[in-house]
């Protein structure tokens, strides 16, 4: 790994906004978000790894969405996220490297609970004789 030059710190500035809303079993939500980075570390990757500090901004905008379904015992949640990231290196503006534009993703539960540890049974009156009399309470007197 080399460094180019000395590093200069990351300054950032960012906002989001976002609407949820809940409709019997689902709820959704939407995210609008951005952030700008002035000078940005870059990494180049090729023929070794070299740090160094952009002159110019990285910007990001995106929206994010987010679905839920839930129907005792199981849950469903859905995603999708659109992120447009920019850098500009030697002076050409490009998306930045490894950040994908689309992604989505799906992942769904099933709970299923043990009647054992929730269900409270009243002793049978065998199992409370055998036990003897209860103990007295109180003084008595």
């Amino acid at each position: 790994m080399e460094v180019r030059q000395p590093l200069e710190a990351e300054r950032g500035l960012s906002a989001s906004f976002d609407v949820s809303r809940s409709n019997g079993p689902l709820s959704y939500t939407a995210t609008l978000f951005a952030s700008r980075v002035n000078r940005p570390l870059h990494v180049e990757r090729s023929p070794s790894y070299v740090l160094s500090t952009l002159p110019d901004p990285t910007t990001n905008v995106g929206l994010e969405l987010l679905g839920t379904l839930r129907r005792t015992p199981f849950s469903v949640t859905a995603t999708y996220t659109y992120v447009r990231a920019r850098e500009t290196v030697d002076a050409i503006e490009r998306d930045v490297p490894l950040t994908p534009r689309h992604s989505a993703g799906i992942v769904g539960k099933a709970v299923r609970s043990s009647p054992a540890v929730y269900q409270r049974r009243k002793p049978d009156r065998r199992e409370t004789d055998a036990l003897g009399p209860a103990p007295a309470t109180g003084s008595g007197t």
